[in-house]
């Protein structure tokens, strides 16, 4: 792999267009042993591993803690029946294995992310590898495809954005989905190339088109952003593989009826409600914790706010900082992700400027066969199932951007060498500019994941930079009550309050009021809490407890008989009601709640103790 081959790269000036007409398509051999292909995949291996290495002990966070839960589990090992009811059910079944195989580690959780992330990457290279070394391609880039591949590939897998997809467990579901998304793709350039003699793997040309179909179909119940790999599929290979659409209807009719059917998929688990979205939607937003709602949004709404989401996106990739895990963003705010400018310039130039630049990225992509506009759609499209129209609780969110991030990693492995060249400098200039470029990027993301060392670490991270995102105050409260270090939980927790009034937070605070003593104050706010949401179990119970400690036995047995009505089979309210019933010598009351907690949870020790000490008290009494 010499430093030539960089400096020779994509010397022709503006957009990149393929000829028109049909051509011999010459396809490499597939040789794994070859240095170049050796060395290029060693290096990507290391450097995922040594990136990720420091980050394999961090905690769970987040909605981590509601996504992961080892009783949930195991019931999928039991009965995985119950992945027919789950719309990402490829995911749930690789936790499930994950936990049966490594118990409730986030290492071990983690360094299957990292794999993923790895082969995601691998694939990637061969994917941009087989499509760069097509001859048309190659006549107009002059650029070794060994060299091309392993540096988009390589820029792609260290970037820090890509921290939020690997380090952060539960959006495994956008890695795996990348994963299998970018399989398709690589599957179907593999069936649709002819294989010289001897070559070592004939199985991908025979195989690659139904291998591309499962593939696809799998990606569907992985995540639903993969509704986009059919249309990408066909986009590419009118781009790179056929030179008409006619060309393409008579080879792979088939394939792209087949794809197209893999959309099915996307009712697994009554996923409906993507492709039919109502007039307005409500969504519970994600967190181990804040059960925070959004009020509804139309899609009209959330259309409008999007361009500016994709500009934030696009200036991510090539200036990543400052990253944020929870923007916690409203369609109103969408003008804070660009701070100093006017909200109406930033909003419909933002739109015009996404909507002139999609049109003319698939125009030229499928009128002049453009490398650059297929990269644009490629940006776009992926995007486009969480930046179009159907409304999504959360404005944004830097995970979504895993694999359309590859579109500007490929523009830039393309631009480095004929910067390079357009400055006449040496060629190790090139090899020290895409060196530096990598060694940056990996440094930025080997700090980014420090901040997911531990929830406070995190939640820290994130009030600082969004310090108008309630959610997150609220979270930062309950990193730090988990801490022991109640009195700065209460200051996080009042300055939730006064961004949004919620349920939650009002909850938690009296959680905390009553850990240092302030008995009232914490009634107070299990009140308020339970105003806001009278179905509010937790509240309840919490507030009878709190009853029992200032001596209100009989309000606390209300409170607690209305959270057993709202969760009979919660054995915690009936435990809590047993004490009440026992402050009040109320024996018979107390030792029918014990026996409930026993029936829901046999191995309660501390059920089996108290209903042994009340029922000697009962005895005693009588005699």
């Amino acid at each position: 792999m010499d430093a030539c081959d960089i400096m020779d790269a994509f010397t022709p000036p503006g957009l990149i267009v393929f000829m028109s007409k049909p051509q011999t398509v010459s396809i490499p051999r597939d040789d794994d042993s070859s240095p170049p292909r050796r060395w290029a995949i060693l290096m990507l291996v290391l450097a995922t591993t040594l990136l990720y290495l420091p980050s394999l002990g961090a905690e769970m966070l987040f909605d981590d803690l509601t996504g992961i839960v080892p009783e949930q589990l195991d019931d999928v090992l039991r009965n995985p029946w119950m992945l027919l009811h789950d719309s990402r059910a490829v995911v749930t079944l690789s936790f499930a294995l994950n936990h049966a195989a490594t118990g409730m580690s986030s290492a071990g959780f983690r360094a299957v992310n990292v794999t993923i992330h790895m082969l995601a990457g691998l694939t990637l290279m061969g994917l941009i590898r087989r499509l760069a070394s097509r001859e048309q391609v190659r006549a107009r880039i002059v650029v070794s495809p060994d060299v091309l591949a392993p540096v988009a590939a390589l820029l792609w897998l260290v970037h820090p954005v890509q921290t939020e997809s690997v380090t952060y467990l539960i959006q495994r579901a956008e890695s795996l989905m990348g994963l299998f998304y970018l399989l398709t793709l690589y599957l179907i350039v593999r069936g649709s190339e002819t294989p010289e003699p001897g070559s070592p793997r004939p199985w991908a040309s025979r195989y690659g088109y139904p291998l591309a179909v499962a593939a696809c179909a799998v990606g569907m119940i992985t995540k639903q952003v993969m509704i986009a790999a059919p249309l990408m599929a066909l986009l590419m290979d009118r781009v790179f593989l056929a030179s008409s659409w006619r060309e393409m209807a008579r080879r792979r009719a088939g394939l792209y009826a087949a794809l197209l059917a893999c959309w099915l998929m996307l009712f697994w688990g009554g996923f409906y409600t993507l492709l039919i979205p109502g007039p307005a939607v409500s969504e519970t937003l994600p967190g181990a914790a804040a059960g925070f709602q959004t009020a509804g949004v139309t899609p009209m709404q959330y259309l409008l706010t999007q361009p500016a989401v994709v500009l934030h996106y696009l200036r991510l990739c090539f200036w990543p900082t400052p990253l944020c895990l929870d923007y916690g963003l409203k369609p109103l705010q969408v003008q804070m992700l660009w701070p100093g400018i006017a909200p109406a310039i930033t909003l419909w130039g933002a739109v015009i400027a996404v909507t002139i630049t999609g049109i003319t990225a698939l125009i030229a992509a499928i009128r002049r066969r453009s490398i650059l506009g297929f990269l644009g759609v490629w940006f776009l499209l992926i995007l486009a199932p969480t930046s179009s129209f159907v409304p999504i609780a959360d404005l944004v969110f830097e995970h979504r951007m895993y694999l359309s991030l590859a579109a500007p990693m490929a523009l830039a492995a393309w631009a480095i060498p004929r910067a390079v060249r357009s400055r006449k400098l040496t060629r190790p200039a090139g090899v020290a500019l895409v060196a530096t470029l990598v060694i940056v990027l990996g440094l930025l993301a080997v700090l980014r994941n420090r901040d997911y060392a531990s929830n406070l670490t995190m939640w820290r991270d994130v009030t600082l930079k969004q310090p108008a995102n309630a959610r997150a105050w609220f979270n930062l409260g309950l990193a730090l009550t988990e801490s022991g270090r109640g009195d700065n939980a209460e200051d996080a927790l009042n300055q939730a309050m006064k961004l949004e009034p919620h349920a939650d937070v009002l909850s938690l605070r009296g959680h905390v009021r009553l850990q240092r003593g302030d008995i009232a104050g914490a009634i107070a706010d299990h009140t308020a809490a339970i105003a806001l949401n009278p179905s509010y179990i937790a509240a309840y119970n919490n507030r009878g407890i709190a009853l029992q400690m200032a001596g209100r036995y009989d309000e606390a047995v209300a409170d607690h008989t209305r959270a057993i009505e709202l969760a009979p089979n919660d054995p915690g309210a009936s435990f809590n009601r047993a004490s009440a019933w026992i402050a009040l010598r109320r024996w018979p009351n107390a030792i029918s709640d014990l026996n409930q907690v026993l029936r829901l949870d046999p191995r309660n020790a501390q059920a089996i103790r108290r209903i042994t000490e009340v029922r000697d008290a009962l005895r005693r009494e009588r005699e």
